[in-house]
């Protein structure tokens, strides 16, 4: 008898790697504090949810939709941080060969606030001919409401 395989978790075709290289480009224009190169990797009809809510309900805590309201977040992160980093990554192109998961441990600084900011992160990237079409981003809401901004 022959056991069942499993199929690869990560996708190495073209369309795999592209997706892939969206990804890393979103997550260093994140790092970066770069809005415009955000922006131009975003599609017009984004999404962006993040479903861990600060009450502990199952609903989403926020939920933004189309790029401008995307953007506006984006904005947000980077108006309210003055460095990101995201820390030991480990990026997955899923078998479909359009969705990318990253896991990352944040260390993010506000300097006016003089506060550090650590998280566990962990992103779902939907990636559509070259541009990102849906965002959930996945963190403990608890250290980010401990530090009293943006709520």
């Amino acid at each position: 008898m022959t056991e069942p395989t499993t199929p690869p978790a990560t996708d190495t075709s073209e369309s795999g790697t592209a997706v892939q290289t969206t990804a890393e480009d979103y997550f260093r224009a994140l790092e970066a504090r770069d809005r415009d190169t955000l922006a131009d990797l975003l599609d017009d009809g984004v999404s962006l949810t993040i479903p861990l809510s600060i009450e502990g309900t199952p609903e989403p805590w926020f939920v933004f939709s189309g790029k401008d309201q995307v953007v506006g977040y984006l904005d947000s992160v980077v108006a309210n941080f003055d460095s990101i980093r995201l820390l030991d990554k480990e990026l997955t192109v899923a078998t479909d060969g359009r969705t990318v998961f990253l896991e990352a441990r944040s260390d993010i600084l506000t300097s006016a606030r003089k506060l550090t900011y650590q998280n566990t992160y962990v992103f779902r990237l939907v990636i559509v001919d070259g541009k990102v079409v849906d965002v959930r981003e996945y963190a403990n809401p608890v250290p980010f409401a401990a530090l009293g901004i943006g709520q």
